[in-house]
């Protein structure tokens, strides 16, 4: 007979210390947006808590995008209520400023969420933030960057532990895994049916293509998430290599990298530290394709001073005596995904 597969809380409690994402006696802002995910991480937390001495603190974002977003606020702080947990509640016009800035609202809601949460963190002590992404999340993540355009590095996907707080305990199960606890558990879920509008590419990888990969192979989702992990070992030994060539200029403006520090790497590095300098500037280097990489690198490389290439996320790169420059310039490219 087959050995019974652990528990949900049990896995999750595993591969926190693997991965060490919190620590003993941690000071938790728990992500709840009312959708089974995110219930079932506060679940599951609640349940590992006495083994790592953890508190937990509810932080809820209300993006204002549904008319019934606020009966989503509502139905987090009666949870809240009913666990005897502390919550926090911050709200956002996330299509004003997906129109200000030129974004997606996919794009705008990461843009304003991490923010207000990491406010929420602070204003409650919490030392991180544990967010309620999937292995079926990382999963889609890792097929949307290949039908974007990335390089291997780009097949990291979604980082457990981003450096900033955040943390990503659930990474662990399924969405499968995390509906089947949501029903045995009777959480009380409410379900986003934005989450189901095909205008998104995310939603179109949901419903379309990681169905017809399962059918392929029932084993899709774990096979893409080693595949992210053994790119993320790759990607932590080349940024240590490309991020030494970037800089922050003296006059605070922007990031930097000189001519002189490309020249003493191995060119095949040159598309790793464009990233690295993305990465610095804004977090993460999701929103770069090959095509905006491959366009840094010729810039780089351009005897054109002055010259200029606008980026995602508001980002112009600019070509100067020394090297190269990224800095925040205005409006944010919408790259059409």
């Amino acid at each position: 007979m087959a050995p019974r597969r652990k528990d949900l809380a049990a896995r999750m409690l595993e591969d926190v210390r693997l991965r060490r994402l919190l620590h003993d006696g941690d000071r938790v802002l728990v992500a709840v947006s009312g959708g089974a995910d995110s219930l079932v991480l506060l679940d599951c937390l609640a349940r590992i808590r006495g083994a790592l001495s953890l508190s937990l603190v509810i932080g809820h974002v209300d993006h204002g995008l549904r008319a019934t977003s606020a009966d989503d606020a509502r139905a987090v702080l009666a949870h809240a209520t009913a666990l005897g947990m502390e919550a926090q509640v911050r709200t956002a016009d996330i299509r004003a400023e997906a129109r200000r800035h030129g974004m997606t609202l996919e794009e705008a809601g990461r843009a304003v969420r991490y923010p207000l949460l990491a406010e929420m963190a602070a204003t409650t002590r919490c030392r991180v933030t544990a967010t309620g992404h999937t292995a079926t999340d990382q999963a889609e993540t890792v097929l949307m960057r290949l039908i974007r355009g990335t390089g291997p590095l780009g097949l990291a996907g979604i980082d457990p532990s981003r450096g900033d707080g955040f943390v990503r305990p659930l990474l662990c199960a399924t969405r499968a895994e995390v509906r089947q606890y949501a029903r045995r558990a009777k959480l009380p879920v409410h379900e986003d049916e934005t989450n189901r509008d095909e205008r998104h590419l995310r939603n179109r990888v949901r419903a379309r293509l990681l169905p017809l990969l399962r059918r392929l192979n029932p084993r899709i989702e774990p096979l893409l998430c080693g595949l992210a992990d053994d790119a993320a070992r790759l990607q932590g030994l080349v940024e240590r290599l490309a991020g030494a060539a970037v800089t922050v200029p003296p006059d605070n403006r922007g990031v930097a990298v000189a001519h002189d520090a490309l020249a003493g790497l191995d060119g095949a590095l040159a598309p790793y530290v464009m990233l690295a300098a993305f990465r610095t500037l804004c977090g993460a280097p999701a929103a770069l394709s090959r095509t905006h990489v491959d366009a840094l690198v010729r810039l780089a490389s351009s005897a054109t001073k002055g010259a200029e290439l606008h980026l995602p996320r508001g980002i112009v790169a600019t070509r100067e005596r020394e090297g190269i420059r990224l800095r925040r310039g205005g409006p944010a490219k919408n790259d059409g995904h």
